[in-house]
């Protein structure tokens, strides 16, 4: 029975019990378990790729950086850079990377020159958050 759920499962292959009416009445009632958990599966996958393709939940990390972008009347700002991201990369900018252009805003302390320079340079969000903290961790040493 063990070998028989196994091969359903992974290969989808019905087993032959012969004549043995027992196992085929009980794997029938197993099939319809290890159908129902399948397709519940495949929705579950379905749902978590369509929120991918929104960006998903922004991270922790970044969490008030939209509503601080709003208080600061930067959302032109911000919607600029979007547009130069999109653009460059050819991709749809999702929540994540709104909200980490965001952040690279609000560490620039709202000029998005140096962030389109690094745009321009090919530079993908994670690289241009990188290259800003860089920049303001020797800046702060310095000091």
């Amino acid at each position: 029975m063990f070998k028989a759920i196994m091969d359903y499962s992974f290969e989808q292959k019905m087993p032959d019990f012969e004549d043995d009416s027992v196992l085929n009445i009980i794997f029938q009632y197993i099939k319809k378990d290890l159908d129902y958990s399948n397709e519940e599966y495949l929705l579950k996958c379905a749902n978590s790729e369509m929120c991918g393709e929104k960006g998903g939940r922004p991270s922790k990390e970044y969490k008030n950086v939209l509503s601080d972008i709003k208080i600061n009347n930067w959302e032109e700002r911000l919607k600029k850079l979007c547009d130069t991201y999109e653009n460059t990369f050819n991709v749809v900018v999702n929540t994540n990377i709104k909200t980490k252009l965001g952040h690279c805003l609000l560490l620039s302390h709202g000029d998005p020159d140096f962030i389109e320079k690094l745009i321009q340079k090919d530079k993908v969000i994670d690289e241009i958050v990188i290259e800003i903290e860089k920049l303001l961790n020797k800046t702060n040493s310095s000091l």
